[in-house]
């Protein structure tokens, strides 16, 4: 027992005010939208014009907001819950009130035998979180099927990871830095002397080489004749200009390019 007394305290101070509760939210999706547009025209049509513009502007919100409640169902606000709140179950809770207990005792009593027994708790329960969790999971996914939804589905996923933070805060940057990283093991002046001598050696005999490429006349390079152009013309595909009447090409009917390479081609 203890010989200390308890000490009574009464301090004058006024009480924390009650915070208001937060606005509402709308429901848009269920929402009766022509009842609602008719709700506000005879709002407005009701509203007596003011000349304080700030008057003005609170009476035609509250005008909106008058109609949004009449026609427009509210959602209700989720409640604070813990991250782990989507697989917590009975086992859950009694693992947790079993930690609970062993951490008090071992705390009332520190001794070396309730430091093994609140590991091994510890372990017990950390190992039957992760069954837990991987069995919500597993049902959670058989749940899924072609009529799901996919709103609903982030929602879950978003709340399965939880908010944790990015594993790289600045992608672009490191990207960049991958990026001249790169470019610097890739440069010239990382290579070995060997290796600059063998690509001085052979950087004539390439250029050489597309040089002749770029000067040599494929089979396929070769000049079309006119009937070989109006053959092409004449299709009944619509992907196609339009090729003058009786289907015959004319020349006014061609697109500027066409005509622009026939008058060089004539010319020849």
């Amino acid at each position: 027992m203890s010989d200390h007394h308890a000490v009574t305290c009464i301090l004058d101070a006024a009480t924390l005010p009650v915070p208001p509760p937060p606005p509402p939210r709308f429901n848009t999706r269920k929402a009766d939208w022509p009842r609602f547009t008719a709700l506000l025209t005879t709002l407005l049509q009701t509203l007596q014009p003011s000349e304080d513009l700030d008057e003005q502007e609170r009476n035609l919100a509250q005008a909106f907001h008058t109609a949004a409640m009449e026609a427009i169902p509210v959602t209700s606000y989720p409640r604070r819950t813990c991250s782990d709140y989507w697989f917590r179950d009975k086992r859950m809770a009694e693992m947790n009130a079993r930690l609970n207990t062993t951490r008090k005792l071992f705390k009332k009593r520190p001794t070396e035998a309730n430091r093994t027994l609140l590991k091994s708790v510890i372990r017990h329960a950390n190992r039957v979180k992760a069954e837990v969790r991987e069995e919500k999971w597993i049902d959670w996914c058989r749940s899924l099927d072609s009529h799901s939804s996919l709103g609903a589905m982030w929602r879950k996923l978003r709340t399965i990871r939880g908010l944790k933070p990015p594993a790289l805060p600045d992608a672009q940057g490191e990207a960049e830095r991958l990026a001249a990283h790169f470019a610097g093991r890739t440069a010239d002046h990382s290579l070995t002397e060997a290796t600059k001598r063998t690509l001085d050696g052979l950087k004539p005999d390439r250029e050489e080489y597309i040089t002749s490429v770029c000067e040599e006349q494929h089979a396929t390079d070769t000049p079309f004749v006119p009937h070989e152009l109006t053959r092409a013309l004449k299709t009944n595909s619509s992907d196609t200009f339009y090729l003058g009447d009786y289907g015959r090409p004319s020349r006014s009917d061609w697109p500027p390019q066409l005509s622009l390479s026939w008058k060089s081609y004539m010319s020849l």
